[in-house]
């Protein structure tokens, strides 16, 4: 089962002496190599309890959640952590981006934007916690304030336009989704069809793009 993507990898991390922390970490690694997402979430459960500060384990929990479509345990165990930890632990702001992402996908989009802004305020390059603000704004119809914020990665291109999409402005998104869109990663696959199912649902023509995604 552990054969695929990371297997080589995680067979030299359980070649290496390990304290109590990382013993934890590899074990939910290893569920995750099998599949079993909530045997994972259990781990990092556990070391999160021990030490809230392991903001690389509320990361790790926070992916296994979405993968699970676990809303309510994106937002719980954020605020858990954020309760456990003092304001000046280095990456705090990261704490309250993951609470602000957890709570807008529970719909609670006012608590979000105000976890979020606190974020950027500590570390203004944040772009969880710009993520999130344009999740609240996106379902709040918020378009041009999160065109102001929808500038990065690949991920905020495509919410750049999603926003394009809330204008009215199709053939722009069709733009920035030929030109400023990759189609490297599963993620990035996800989102261009995403994209482009949306596109189709306001009858623009798409071309073969469809099909390019297939064949990726």
């Amino acid at each position: 089962p552990r054969a695929g993507p990371g297997g080589g990898a995680f067979a030299r991390l359980r070649g290496l002496p390990l304290d109590l922390r990382h013993h934890e970490q590899a074990q939910a690694i290893a569920a995750a190599l099998d599949g079993d997402f909530e045997r994972a979430g259990l781990h990092y459960d556990r070391l999160l309890l021990r030490e809230p500060q392991d903001t690389l384990a509320l990361w790790a929990a926070q992916t296994v959640d979405y993968y699970l479509g676990a809303a309510p345990a994106l937002a719980a165990r954020a605020e858990r952590v954020a309760q456990q930890v003092s304001p000046s632990l280095p990456g705090y702001h990261f704490v309250l981006a993951s609470l602000a992402f957890g709570l807008q996908e529970c719909g609670d989009y006012a608590a979000a934007e105000d976890h979020a802004r606190r974020a950027l305020e500590l570390e203004p390059a944040d772009l969880r916690a710009r993520h999130a603000l344009m999740h609240v704004f996106e379902m709040q119809g918020r378009a041009a304030e999160g065109l102001a914020l929808a500038a990065g990665s690949n991920h905020l291109v495509w919410h750049h336009a999603l926003f394009q999409l809330q204008l009215g402005r199709a053939r722009k998104a069709l733009e920035l989704y030929d030109g400023a869109m990759r189609h490297e990663s599963l993620a990035d696959l996800i989102a261009a069809a995403a994209l482009l199912w949306r596109l189709r649902l306001q009858r623009v023509d798409t071309g073969r793009r469809f099909a390019e995604v297939a064949a990726r």
